[in-house]
This record gives C-alpha cells, structure tokens and sequence, in this order.
C-alpha cells in the first residue's frame, strides 16, 4: 500500500479545521478516515499523482479539494470504502482537475454535479470510474438541481466473474440531468467480459433524466468475439424516485424495476430487446415522449408506484410494442394522454385492471390474460379513465368484465366475454368520480353465458357508493342456453339510477323463449329499442324503468319485441320488493301481472307499477292482473310523482280463484283509471290524486286526508272520502255504489253552467240511502252572470234518505261567500236578490228571489191595483 499522507483512526470523533493542508510531495498518496464520523473542514490541496480516500462508516470532507493534473497535481482521486454502505461526504465547490475521479466501492455523497469545466463535489474536467471487481459504488446526489455533461464508465476491469454494479441515487430537493451523448465511456476492444448492474435510485420524485445513450462496456462489433451476454449493463430502479431514460440506448442488458417509476422516453429506451424488463409490484414503467417502444419483452405485476399501473403512461400518445406478460394480478394506466399496448398480453390465471385519467388502448387479438380464470373473478377491471378496444375481442372472450369506474369503449369493435350465474358484465363495486359505462360505438358486446342448466347472460351493477350509477351505450347481444339475461342491480342511495341501459339489446340466433329478468334492489333504465323476444319479461326485484315505448306487437321496444306478459314481483322466501315504471312521455302496451309474495313474513313486500318522473305523463294501455297465488292478499300500489299524470286505459283484474287483490295509490301526481277493471280488492288513495273514469269492481274505495278522489267513472264499492272529493273532468258526473264523507273531507263542485256533467259537476249513487255526509261542501261558480230564479242544480243523486250533514259550506265565484245554515241539513246564502239554499235531503241548490225583493214586489203590485181601482170610480 502507498503511505499514508494522512490518516485518522479513531474511535472518539476527529474534526479538522484550520487553512490548507497540502497532502503529497508529487507521488502516490493515501488519505485514510477510520473509526468515528470525522470531518475534516479544512482544505486540502491534491499534490500526490495519485491519491486514494480510504474510509468506513460516515466521513465527511467540507473544504474544497484542490490539485491540478500533471507536475505537482493529482492524475486521480480514488475513493475506497471498506464497504458498500461505507459513505464519505463531499460536500465543498471542488476544484480539482484530474483524469479520472474512481469511486472504486462504497457511497460518495454529494451536493452538485454541474458540467465538465465547472467545480462540484467530483471536481472538474475529469472521467467518473464507478464500480471494480464484485464491489459496488454509489453516487449520492443530494443537491438543489443540476444538469451535467458529465460521463461515467461503469466499472472497467476485465474478468468475467467481475459483478460489481454502480448506483445513482437522487435524493435532493432537485432533479439531477446527464446530457452528454454517451453516458458510460467504455474502452474500445478491451475485454470487459462482466456484466454490470446500472441503478438508478433515491426518492426524488422531480425529472431526474438521462439524455445520454447507455451501451454496454463493450465496443459492438469490433471484430473481437464479444456476444451479447458479455460485458452487458442492465438497468435497475430502486427506491420511491422518478427516474427517465430520453437516449438511444444499445445496452443488451435486462431492466428491472423494483421501486419507484422509470420513465421510457425514446423508442430504444430500454436498450435492446434482447434480455427483457420486469416490472416488480409497487414500482412503474412509464411512457412519454410520444414514442413507439422497441418490441422490448415485459414482465409485470401489481399496482404500480402510486397505485398508477405497473406500465404506466406519462403523457403524450404512446405505444407499447412488445408483449406484455402479467406474472401476478396488475394494473396499466394513464396519468393522461394515451397508451396503446399492441403486444400480446398473456397471463391466462390474473386480473388485468386499468387505471388513471388517461385512454388505454388493447389492440392485440391474441391477449389471454384472464381467460384462464374461473367461476364469478373479472378477469378485465376498468377502474378510471378510458380503455379502448383496438381490435375485435381485444379482451379474450372466456373471461368476465367489470367496469368500476371510467370507460370500457369498443371503438366500434365486436367484443364477446362470459357470464356465470353470479355474475356477468359488472359496472360499479367501488365509489368513484365518473360513472362506470360500457359504450360500444358500432360495435356489439356479446354477453355469453355458462352452457350448463339454468345458466344466464348477466349484466349487474353493484353500487358501493358511486352517486353517478353504471352506463352502458351502444349494441348488447346475449347468448346463453336458456335464452335467459339477467340484469342485476343492487341498490345504491347515492344515485338516483343504479344503471342505464341506453343499448339496443339483442339476442344471438333472434329465437324466442327463454327470459329477460331485473333483479336486485336497485333501479334499472332502459332506454333502448331493443329486439330480443323472451317468453317471459320479469322484474323480480328492484325498480325497471322503460325510457321508450314498449308496443308488444312484434315491434322493437324497452322490452323487445315480443308480446310476452311483464310480471312484477316474485313469489320467493327473499325480501323483495319490485317496481315498473314508465318515463315522461312514454307508453307501455304490454300486459302486466303483479305477483304477491305470500311467503311468511312478506305482508310489507310491495310492487309498485307507475311513473318515474314529477312532471308529463305516462300511459300504461295493456291490461293488468293483479296476482296472487295464495290466499295472503296483497296490494299493488300505482305511483304518480309531483305534478305528473299516469294513466291506466287497460283493464285491471284480479285472479277470480283466489284472494281479492288492490291497488294503492301513491305519490303526489295523479292516476287515471280508464278501463272498465274488474278487481275486487280495496282501493286505498294515500296520497296524491286518483282519477276515476272508467269502471271500479266492488271493491272498498279509501281517500285519505291530503289526497282527491276524481273523475266521471263508476265506483262499484263504498267510497269513504278522508280527503278531496272533486267529482268530473272539469265538471262531470262520478257514480258510486255509496259514499261516506268523513269529518276532514272537502267536496268541491264546479258550477259552471246549466246541464249536469257538462257545465256542472254531479254524484249519483246506486244504492239506496248510502250517501253520508260530513266536512266541508266547496263550491265554485264559473258562472259569467246570474242564474234565472228557480234554478236547481242536481249535485247529489241518490234514492233513500242520505245521512249526516256538511260542518261549513262556502261557495266562490259569482256567487260567492260563507253559507249559513239555517236548520239542519239546509244552507244558504244570499247573494244581491237571489238566495242559494242547499238542502241536504234533496242533494239540491235551488236558486230563489230573496225575501226582501219578494216583499216589495208584493208591494208594488198592491199600488198599482189600488190606482187602477181609483181610475175606475173617478171615471
């Protein structure tokens, strides 16, 4: 070993201060740092050819080192830890000048890294040796920032047995950027047979870059036999940082990513695609650039840094060419911009998800990843951003697909996957910003179910707390051997529909049979003309909303072309309640049947047919039964919400063999019953409007407080009215079988003319005395002047004698103001020279001359006889 020039060892902690030390007299010298953390601030001036920095531990150097190359000057600075992790700092604006800075083993720490010609830690104008025989040295930049022309030859001896790697580490608060054109100078024709390890590490997240091209340490084809598994540099990224690859590179070298994101950014970026990269789980390939990548082979697993994909794109529009092999479950995503991955991507027992802001492109028809997995696992997530089809069945038809949140768009391309009995095509499971959606553009998604007995195409939405609901646009085909599709949607309180089917639905082979169910406790919206024929339309839980007409004459609509009857509800142990609902506007034409669930325990179970919106109207024109199959009752409830209307022109009946079975009404908007129904249940009006125009069975008819009863059809049943009677279509006649008017009943009748259910509403009932009155008696006069004297109009119409008797009576419009009552049963009200009495026994308003004006014209006439009779003596 040379002599020491200066040497510390010892344990206690040394510190040396003070002016400049001069170290050599012209030859090889050694500056030996042992024991304790020492630091040496002073500066010291390189005067040895050759000096060596022998250290262990941490050892720092503050002061500047000094020392020009050639007489009297440095040719070399070694720096020798006695081990990998021994770390020295270098933390002085060096200024010495020598042909070669070695870092043979160990840490040199350092604070700036600027070009050639400009002081820093490693001094300037000089070559960086990194690494030699089976040891491994680092380069620890810990600086603001820097850009350097700098070049490192990775570790230049000669045996093959030679491993020793060199590591980069960025962990300032800047990036660090190598910009000269080749990054590691190799010796041409000389046998570096060893294949090195070129890491790039630290936890700086900023643009940390290498511009220059990396080759291995070999001069390619210089006639000297080297094949290209000797004197290869591979590429590892280590540690949480960012690091990008911008050269040309040439190294034969495998890559791994273990940590942190690598950033390729030139087509050749990863050197040749001789060896391959592998991506480990937590860590990143990244792409930017707008680049095309070499047809390099990856290996990939997890997550990704960040949870941003394990091939990840940057920015920009790029593509990656080689295939792509998934050796666990992983994810590829876009931070933005988009990605296209043309290689194959194999992988037939993992999950492949998608991720990101970004659009991902399959277009590959050979990918298996997924297919090989079995029962209800997604074998394809779409968990944010955009995945695009670039060809048909870019995803391998034997798996099943779920969209989490994001986009699944075919691009116009045919797509087939499968479907078990527990699942198919799933949107949702996870709370995301953007609605999961499937959009096939001109493309059709084939939903393929199990070919064993019983088994469904399904489509299903699970919420898990996404306020946006599932999507799904463009062209649906079903295929299972039962011709069944099942759409599954569990309920989500955060969105107001669970999934939207604006899709044109279709069955594979068109044949009829088979059946389309809606399960689950969530809401489903069709909003396609769809042409599937099934035997058997279900909504066997949840709410089914149809979004256009369903003619049921052989005619495209919500629920396909067939004319099958829709039933609603299932007779099931489970809790289920179910829905049917039309949008504003549309029409349904299908036969409905209401099955009540007679399990023990499922009084409470509902089914509800009606409207979905607050405001329009919609019309169910089919008949509706009105099922049970056992003998437990039940009721059907029709909704109308807000000002809407919904209308029923169909007949409504219930199973003659079995229990009576009615109708609820529900909501603020109002029913219309047109058809002549026949069911014999009860009637119960809870809120809202119903307006009766066709025929009621004999059923009870129940108007609670809050809620009208209306319209000019007949009421076969007693009606008890809690609410607002108002008889008529702006006016007209409502027949009852009888009529209870309790104490917070309002009856409002419309007087608007002269002819009973044309100008002026009336109620006729058919059985005798079954008219009691009570609460209030409303009514408007829509008259433009006074009636004749004597008038009478007809408002109740009854045989036998009616019952109780109105608490107020008030009346507006020509006639206007507060009737009193005179005796029991008898109101009036005098109104300038008329007055109105209602006469409860009669059902009667009579218009008669007030009393006063019969006085005086009695008066008056007496006069004029009395003259006439002085005429006649004068004369």
């Amino acid at each position: 070993a040379s002599d020491f020039s200066l040497r510390i060892q010892s344990t206690p902690v040394v510190t040396i201060g003070g002016n400049q030390l001069t170290l050599g007299t012209g030859n090889s010298g050694e500056i030996g740092l042992f024991g304790g953390n020492h630091v040496i601030s002073a500066d010291l001036k390189l005067a040895d050819i050759s000096i060596l920095v022998r250290y262990d531990g941490t050892k720092t150097l503050s002061g500047v080192l000094s020392g020009t190359r050639g007489p009297g000057g440095p040719d070399e600075i070694n720096f020798w830890g006695n081990s990998d992790t021994s770390r020295i700092i270098l933390t002085g604006s060096n200024t010495y000048e020598t042909y070669s800075t070695i870092i043979y083993r160990g840490i040199v720490q350092v604070n700036s890294l600027g070009n050639a010609n400009e002081a820093g830690s490693l001094g300037k104008n000089s070559l960086i040796r990194a690494g030699a025989l089976d040891w491994n040295a680092t380069i620890d930049y810990v600086g603001a920032g820097n850009s350097t022309d700098r070049q490192i030859r990775f570790n230049d001896t000669t045996g093959a047995a030679d491993t020793g790697g060199f590591s980069l580490l960025s962990n300032g608060s800047g990036p660090l950027v190598f910009t000269s054109g080749t990054l590691n100078n190799y010796i041409a024709g000389q046998n570096n047979l060893g294949n090195r390890i070129f890491t790039l590490g630290g936890t700086n997240a900023n643009t940390n870059e290498i511009q220059s091209v990396i080759t291995n340490n070999k001069a390619t084809g210089d006639g000297t036999g080297f094949s290209d598994t000797q004197g290869t540099i591979g590429i590892t990224k280590t540690e949480a940082g960012r690091w990008i690859l911008s050269g040309n590179n040439t190294y034969t070298g495998s890559n791994t990513v273990s940590a942190g994101l690598l950033i390729a950014a030139h087509a050749n970026a990863l050197g040749s695609t001789y060896a391959g990269t592998t991506v480990s789980s937590g860590a990143s390939l990244g792409l930017e650039g707008n680049i095309t990548t070499a047809a390099e082979a990856l290996s990939i697993t997890g997550t990704g840094d960040a949870g941003g994909g394990a091939l990840r794109n940057v920015s920009g529009a790029n593509t990656y060419a080689g295939p792509v092999t998934l050796t666990g479950d992983a994810r590829i995503g876009a931070d933005a911009g988009s990605l296209a991955v043309s290689g194959a991507i194999t992988g037939t027992n993992q999950v492949l998800t998608i991720v990101g802001s970004g659009t991902v492109t399959l277009s590959n028809a050979g990918n298996t990843f997924g297919s090989g997995l079995t029962g209800i696992t997604a074998g394809l997530v779409v968990d944010g951003g955009t995945l695009k089809n670039g060809v048909n069945n870019a995803v391998n038809s034997n798996l099943i697909a779920q969209v989490k949140s994001g986009t699944w768009d075919l691009n116009g391309y045919d797509q087939t996957i499968r479907s078990e009995w527990g699942k198919g095509l799933l949107l949702g499971d996870a709370a995301g910003s953007s609605a999961p959606t499937v959009t096939t553009g001109t493309g059709t998604l084939t939903i393929q179910g199990e070919t064993v007995s019983g088994a469904q195409a399904r489509i299903d939405y699970w919420s898990a707390g996404n306020p946006l609901g599932g999507v799904v646009n463009g062209k649906v085909a079903y295929s299972s051997p039962n011709n069944i599709l099942g759409v599954i949607t569990l309920d989500s309180t955060n969105a107001d529909i669970d999934l939207t089917i604006n899709a044109v639905i279709s069955k594979v082979g068109g044949a009829g049979g088979g059946y389309f169910l809606k399960g689950g406790a969530g809401t489903l919206l069709l909003n396609g003309l769809n042409t599937f024929d099934v035997a058997a339309p279900r909504v066997d839980a949840g709410t089914l909303i149809l979004g256009v007409n369903d003619p049921a004459n052989g005619s495209a609509g919500a629920l396909g072309q067939g004319t099958a009857q829709v039933t609603v509800g299932i007779n099931d142990t489970n809790n289920y309640d179910a829905a049917l609902l039309l949008k504003n506007g549309v029409t349904s034409a299908r036969s409905v049947r209401t099955m009540n669930n007679t399990q023990t325990g499922h009084a409470s179970d509902t089914r509800t047919l009606g409207g979905y919106d607050s405001t329009g109207t919609a019309t169910f024109s089919g008949p509706i039964e009105l099922f049970n199959t056992a003998n437990d009752g039940g009721m059907t409830r029709l909704q109308a919400l807000g000002s809407s209307t919904v209308a029923f022109s169909g007949q409504i009946v219930d199973n003659l063999s079995d229990t009576a079975v009615g109708i609820n009404k529900i909501g603020a908007g109002t029913v219309v019953l047109s058809g002549s129904n026949s069911y014999r249940g009860a009637t119960t009006v809870t809120a809202g409007k119903l307006t009766v125009n066709g025929v009621l069975g004999s059923g009870a008819v129940s108007v609670a407080a809050g809620s009208t009863l209306a319209g000019s059809g007949t009421i076969g049943g007693t009606a008890t009215v809690s609410g607002l009677l108002s008889p008529g279509n702006s006016p007209g006649v409502l027949t009852l079988s009888s009529l209870v008017l309790t104490s917070t009943a309002t009856t409002l009748m419309e007087i608007n003319g002269l002819t009973r259910g044309g100008l002026y509403d009336g109620i006729n009932l058919t059985t005798s005395g079954g008219l009691t009155y009570g609460g209030a008696l409303s009514l408007s006069f829509g008259l433009g002047s006074a009636v004749a004297d004597q008038t009478t109009f007809d408002l109740f119409s009854f045989a036998g004698t009616p019952t109780g008797d109105f608490s107020s009576v008030t009346s507006s419009g020509f006639y206007t103001g507060t009737w009193s009552q005179v005796a029991s049963g008898t109101w009036s009200l005098v109104s300038g020279p008329q007055t109105l009495t209602f006469s409860a026994a009669t059902g009667d308003i009579i218009v008669v001359p007030e009393p006063g004006a019969l006085a005086l014209a009695a008066a008056g006439i007496g006069l004029a006889v009395a003259a006439w009779a002085r005429r006649r003596l004068a004369a």
